[in-house]
């Protein structure tokens, strides 16, 4: 029986990242849920209803386009439960991770250039009809896109090589906007008329942005697409800089724990704190390898993507189970390592 003078448990959670696409995972969070009077004992993770995760705090997934409900039910040690829902959109027109930059030559406006593709994994047609592009806060020196002898943005709808659609605005501004400049498309013969692109189940397209002035580096400018299918919008945000790990497993084998990953980019670093009695941080950068290591982390070398294997030996395990987060970091000499996903782990 539950104590009448217990106060219930407060969930909270976050999910990561805040623009999730169709078939990547998407990483929750519950760490900020608390217990006023006690502790937390059990979490369930519950998507559109139905129960797909539970007995930790963190849980990742990936869902399909639309709309979801998660809730996180969290249990105390007196019983009492609580519950916390959110509702989140998963896109479904999916960034193929392909980002490329070039100047030049290399570039459809003679100028800095940027390109990246897009697929529509919905069932239906998605129409583009907004561009919002947001240089990093710490990068001053980009300032505008501005291609004088043609338009700033294109796209090749078919895959031909072709730059079918053009839009022209002449420059835009993205100077002084910490949230990023959005931008309509419009066709050249009526300006305010909007022009989308409209993009057919399973096709995929390229987008050209140029020219970038002022310097900087332009893997740190985010390019969100806004568009609309069935009569609801939807937003895919381009992150050149962003990272996922598709799986990973954590096993233990004899006094060794073994830590195995896939990673769609390429990693600087793995830290793992691992809790077994005591506690081992792990800071040092190498290639893949599946040597026994006392404290050490991988490095996916001269690869977009890849996977790794880490073994951890002579852990003193003295209980029956333990747990292993791993801080996942993408390699960028531009900018510091961030996180990209967060591991925790169970077994005997």
């Amino acid at each position: 029986m539950i104590d009448p003078t217990n106060r219930p448990p407060i969930p909270k959670f976050t999910f990561s990242p805040d623009f999730p696409e169709s078939g990547t995972p998407v990483y929750f969070d519950a760490a900020d849920s608390r217990d006023p009077d006690g502790t937390i004992v059990d979490y369930e993770w519950h998507i559109d209803g139905s129960l797909e995760h539970s007995g930790s705090e963190t849980y990742s997934t990936s869902l399909s386009p639309g709309k979801h409900n998660v809730t996180l039910q969290v249990e105390d040690d007196e019983g009492a439960r609580s519950t916390r829902t959110r509702l989140m959109r998963v896109s479904g027109l999916a960034y193929n991770d392909d980002f490329t930059s070039g100047a030049g030559g290399g570039s459809r406006c003679g100028g800095v250039g940027t390109t990246f593709s897009v697929t529509n994994e919905w069932g239906d047609a998605a129409r583009v009809t907004h561009l919002s592009i947001n240089p990093a806060a710490d990068v001053k020196n980009i300032n505008k896109l501005e291609y004088k002898n043609g338009s700033e943005i294109a796209f090749d709808t078919d895959g031909d090589g072709v730059w079918d659609r053009e839009y022209e605005f002449g420059s835009i501004d993205l100077r002084d906007k910490p949230d990023g400049t959005i931008v309509r498309l419009r066709s050249a013969e009526d300006e305010f008329d909007n022009d989308p692109v409209v993009i057919d189940p399973s096709e995929t397209v390229t987008v050209s942005m140029c020219k970038y002035k002022g310097g900087g580096n332009v893997e740190d400018t985010a390019v969100g697409l806004r568009y609309w299918v069935n009569g609801a919008t939807n937003r895919t945000v381009v992150d050149p800089e962003r990272g996922y790990v598709s799986s990973y497993d954590v096993e233990a084998v004899s006094d060794d724990i073994v830590v195995s990953f896939d990673s769609t980019r390429q990693l600087g670093s793995l830290n793992a704190d691992i809790d077994s009695g005591e506690e081992i941080e792990l800071t040092v950068y190498g290639e893949p390898n599946s040597g026994s290591v006392k404290s050490d982390s991988v490095t996916l070398d001269d690869a977009d993507s890849g996977s790794g294997t880490v073994t951890f030996s002579g852990i003193n395990k003295d209980a029956d189970t333990f747990w292993i987060e791993a801080e996942l970091r993408s390699l960028s000499p531009k900018r510091s390592p961030e996180l990209q996903g967060v591991v925790l782990e169970e077994g005997s």
